[in-house]
C-alpha cells in the first residue's frame, strides 16, 4: 500500500515540474510582489528617474522652422520649353524630383555660402573629445573643487577649404527635412537648429534659392532651345529644297505631266477615265442595236412578219400607206356588189392596192437596213475605243512605278515643308519669350519658433519614469524568482505535486526572556504555534487509513530545519490531547531529542535497545510536563544502517505499535545521510520539514523524489519558522490564517 502510494507521486512530481516551467505570474501575485518589494521599487525608481531628469535637463534645445512651397502647373504658352527639353509637370514623380533638387548638395552649398554658416557656433567645427560631460551641468565651484571634472583642452582639428565646405554641406543636409503635405502639391521645408533665428532663416533661404534656381534653369533652357531652333531651321531649309528638287527631277525624267483640274492627276489617267466612259456608252448602244436586229430576224420567220415590229408600226410612212390601203380595200368591198371583178373600176382599185403594197415593202426594207447599219456602226465604235483604251493602259502601266516613287518624294517634301513651318513659328515665338514666373511659390514662410522641438522634456520625463518603474518592477520580479524557499502550501503543491501540510509560525522571544519553542505549546496552548501543530496532526492523521495507529517519520532536506523541535512540540500537543504518543530519536549522528525534552544526558537509548537487546521499558522515558514518552538515540555510535535494517528494529517498531497510538520518529536529513530513506520506507507516513522562505526548492524537490523512489509514503511538506507579518503580504490562501481577522482566536 505504502509503495503504491509513493510510486503514484512520481507522475505528479513530473507534472508539477512541467507546470512550474510553464507557469506565469497572475495578477494577485504581482500585486503581492509589489507590496513586498515596495521600498526597493520606490527607491530604485526614484534613483533612475532622478538620473534621467539630470540627463534630460542637460540636453541642448533644438528648434524646428518650416517653410511651405506650392508647386503648381503654369499656363501653357504658345511656346513651351517642355516641347523641346525635359518638361515640368506636377505628378507625384515630378514633385519627388523637385524635392530631391531641394535636397541636392549643390543647392545646399549655395545656402551655406549665402548664410555663411561657418560663422555660426553650431557649424563652426567639431572638436575632438567634445560631447556631454558633468562639468557642463554642475556648478563652477563644484567643478573647480574636483580636479577630474575639469574639462580637457579641446584638440583643434585643421581642415582644408574643400573639406570644410563638404562638412558644412553634410551637416546642413542632416538638419533639413523636406516632405510633401499628404497628397497635395505643397512641400514643407523643415530645418532644425540650436538657434531659433537660424532655423527660420535657413528654411526660408532654401525655399527662395530653389525658386531662383528654377528660374535660372528655365532661362537656360529657353536660351538653349532658341539656339537649337536656329540651327535646326537652317538644316530644314536645305532639306526642303533638296526634297523638292528631287520631285521635279523625277517627274521630268519619267515624262509625268500632272494637271490641277478635277483634283489633279496625270494626263494619261484622265484620258483613260474619259475613254472608259465613252466605251461604256458605245457598248450600251451596240447591245441595243444587236437586240433590235435579233428581233427583226426572228420576226421575218414568223407568220405575222416584220410588219408588227415597233419600229415599223411607229413609222409615219408605213402608217400613211396602211391608211391608203385600208381605204382602197373599203372601196373594193363597196364596188364588189355593184361591179364585177373585171370591171375597170375594180381593176384600177386592185392596181392601186398592189402599188401601195410595193411601197410598203420598200419602206419596211429601208427601216430594217437602217437598224442593221446602227449595229455595224456601234460595233466599229466599241472596237476603236477598246483599242485606244488598251494603248492608254499600256502607257499608264509604264508610268505606275515612276508614280509610286514620285508620291514618296512628294510625301517627303511635304513633311519637310511642314516641319520647317512648325519650327519657324516656334522660333518666332522663342525670340520674344522670357523665363516668366516660377512654377513654385512660397505660401507660408518659416517663422521664428517660440518653443523648442527637442527635447520634449515632458514626454521624456514620462518615458523615463515609465522605464524606471518597469525596470524596478522587473528587478523585483527577478529577485522574487531567485528566492529559493517555499512560502505557502500552494507553491509546494504546484511545484512538487505533494500536499502542503501547513505553516508553523516562528515564536519571537520577549526582550529579556528567552522562549523555548518546545515549551510554548505547554505554556501557551492557545497560541498560533500550538494551533498550527494541532492542524498538522489533524492533516497528517486524516491521510492515514487507520488514524488510531500510525508511525510518522519527520525528516528534512538539510540540517537545521527545526524538525526535532517540531517533533517534540507535536508530541506534547498530541499527548495533551490524551493520545498515547512516543517519540524516537533516530538521528544517531546528531541526536538532539534529549536536549529538547530537558534530559540531562543522552545516556542509554535506541542504540542500546538494538545492540544489547534491552527491553523497551529500559530505555523508555516520560516527559513530566506532558506525559509524552520518548526514546533517546543512545550512545556507542555504530553504523546506523546495519541497525535500522536489522530484524530487532522491526520488532521494536511492532512492539511500540501495540503500546502507542502515534509513533513519531525523528530522522536525519535525507540529503545528508541515507538513514532517513530507510526509516521512511518502514514508517506509515513521512513528513518533510522545511524552513519557510529559506530552504532551497531544488533541495526539497530532490528530497521528495528520493523518498518516493524509496517506496515511502509522503504525507507532505510542512513549512517551519514562518515570519507571520511578512507572510501575510504574499496573499496566499494559508497566509490568511495569520491576519487580523483570526487574531482574536489565538493568544500571543
Amino acid at each position: 500500500m505504502t509503495t503504491m502510494k509513493s510510486l503514484s507521486l512520481l507522475p505528479n512530481l513530473r507534472r508539477a515540474e512541467s507546470a512550474k516551467a510553464n507557469a506565469g505570474i497572475e495578477l494577485p501575485e504581482l500585486i503581492a510582489i509589489v507590496r513586498r518589494r515596495k521600498w526597493l521599487i520606490g527607491g530604485l525608481t526614484t534613483a533612475i528617474f532622478a538620473g534621467a531628469l539630470v540627463g534630460i535637463m542637460s540636453l541642448t534645445e533644438r528648434f524646428n522652422a518650416t517653410a511651405s512651397l506650392l508647386i503648381e502647373p503654369s499656363a501653357r504658352a504658345a511656346f513651351d520649353v517642355s516641347d523641346l527639353v525635359a518638361g515640368f509637370s506636377v505628378d507625384a514623380e515630378a514633385i519627388q524630383s523637385q524635392i530631391e533638387i531641394m535636397r541636392s548638395r549643390r543647392l545646399a552649398g549655395r545656402v551655406v555660402e549665402k548664410l555663411e554658416l561657418w560663422s555660426h557656433r553650431e557649424y563652426a567645427g567639431e572638436e575632438a573629445g567634445a560631447g556631454f560631460s558633468l562639468s557642463s551641468i554642475l556648478p563652477v565651484a563644484v567643478v573647480d573643487a574636483i580636479p577630474f571634472l575639469a574639462p580637457k583642452p579641446a584638440e583643434v582639428i585643421f581642415e582644408s577649404e574643400a573639406d570644410r565646405r563638404a562638412r558644412l554641406v553634410s551637416q546642413f543636409l542632416r538638419a533639413i527635412n523636406i516632405s510633401t503635405a499628404g497628397r497635395s502639391r505643397v512641400v514643407d521645408i523643415t530645418f532644425e537648429s540650436e538657434d531659433r533665428l537660424l532655423a527660420a532663416l535657413a528654411a526660408n533661404t532654401v525655399a527662395e534659392l530653389y525658386i531662383v534656381d528654377e528660374l535660372e534653369s528655365r532661362f537656360e533652357a529657353i536660351q538653349g532651345a532658341t539656339t537649337w531652333l536656329n540651327n535646326r531651321i537652317s538644316q530644314l531649309r536645305d532639306q526642303v529644297a533638296s526634297s523638292e528638287r528631287s520631285v521635279e527631277e523625277w517627274r521630268s525624267a519619267n515624262g509625268i505631266v500632272e494637271t490641277a483640274a478635277d483634283g489633279g492627276g496625270t494626263v494619261i489617267r484622265q484620258q483613260i477615265t474619259a475613254i472608259n466612259g465613252q466605251l461604256a456608252i458605245a457598248r450600251s448602244d451596240l447591245a441595243e442595236a444587236q437586240a433590235k436586229v435579233a428581233v427583226i430576224e426572228r420576226a421575218s420567220n414568223s407568220p405575222i412578219g416584220v410588219s408588227a415590229l415597233p419600229d415599223i408600226i411607229s413609222s409615219s410612212t408605213v402608217q400613211l400607206l396602211n391608211a391608203q390601203a385600208a381605204d382602197i380595200r373599203q372601196r373594193q368591198a363597196q364596188g364588189a356588189a355593184e361591179f364585177g371583178p373585171l370591171h375597170p373600176v375594180m381593176v384600177n382599185l386592185a392596181a392601186e392596192l398592189e402599188a401601195i403594197d410595193r411601197q410598203m415593202s420598200a419602206e419596211i426594207g429601208v427601216i430594217l437596213e437602217g437598224t442593221r447599219n446602227q449595229q455595224r456602226i456601234a460595233s466599229r465604235r466599241v472596237t476603236e475605243l477598246t483599242r485606244t483604251l488598251d494603248s492608254l493602259d499600256s502607257d499608264s502601266a509604264r508610268q505606275s512605278g515612276a508614280l509610286v516613287q514620285l508620291a514618296t518624294l512628294k510625301s517627303v517634301a511635304d513633311a519637310d515643308r511642314l516641319l520647317l513651318q512648325n519650327f519657324l513659328e516656334k522660333f518666332n515665338i522663342a525670340e520674344y519669350t522670357d523665363a516668366g514666373q516660377a512654377n513654385a511659390r512660397i505660401i507660408s514662410p518659416a517663422e521664428v519658433p517660440s518653443v523648442a522641438s527637442y527635447p520634449n522634456r515632458k514626454l521624456m520625463a514620462v518615458v523615463s519614469l515609465g522605464f524606471a518603474l518597469a525596470f524596478s518592477l522587473g528587478l523585483a520580479f527577478i529577485l522574487e524568482r531567485l528566492e529559493g524557499g517555499f512560502r505557502s502550501s500552494e507553491e509546494i503543491e504546484k511545484s512538487l505535486g505533494v500536499p502542503g501540510l501547513g505553516l508553523i509560525p516562528e515564536v519571537r522571544s520577549v526582550p529579556g526572556f528567552k522562549r523555548v519553542l518546545e515549551e510554548v505549546v505547554l505554556d501557551n496552548p492557545l497560541s498560533h504555534y500550538a494551533e498550527s501543530l494541532r492542524r498538522l496532526y489533524t492533516t497528517v492523521l486524516l491521510q492515514e487509513g487507520d488514524p488510531k495507529k500510525s508511525s510518522i517519520v519527520f525528516t528534512s532536506a538539510m540540517p537545521g530545519e527545526g524538525k526535532t523541535t517540531v517533533v517534540v512540540a507535536l508530541g506534547r500537543v498530541v499527548a495533551a490531547m490524551g493520545r498515547r504518543v512516543v517519540v524516537i530519536d533516530c538521528d544517531f549522528r546528531r541526536p538532539r531529542l534529549h536536549k529538547a525534552l530537558g534530559a540531562s544526558t543522552n545516556g542509554r537509548g535506541l542504540m542500546q535497545l538494538l545492540l544489547d537487546n534491552d527491553e523497551v521499558n529500559d530505555v523508555l522515558e516520560e516527559d513530566p510536563r506532558s506525559g509524552l514518552h520518548f526514546i533517546k538515540a543512545g550512545t556507542d555510535f555504530v553504523r546506523p544502517m546495519n541497525l535500522l535494517e536489522s530484524p530487532r528494529f522491526s520488532e521494536v517498531l511492532a512492539e511500540l505499535r501495540e503500546r502507542y497510538d502515534i509513533i513519531l520518529i525523528d530522522a536525519p536529513p535525507i540529503l545528508a545521510v541515507s538513514d532517513g530513506l530507510m526509516l521512511a520506507s518502514r514508517a506509515d507516513q513521512t513528513v518533510i520539514v522545511a524552513k519557510w522562505h529559506d530552504t532551497q526548492r531544488e533541495a526539497i524537490g530532490a528530497t521528495v523524489k528520493q523518498i518516493a523512489e524509496a517506496g515511502a509514503n509522503i504525507a507532505g511538506v510542512v513549512l517551519n519558522n514562518v515570519n507571520v507579518s511578512k507572510n501575510s503580504s504574499y496573499r496566499y490562501g494559508d497566509s490568511m490564517l495569520y491576519t487580523k481577522q483570526f487574531s482574536k482566536y489565538y493568544t500571543q
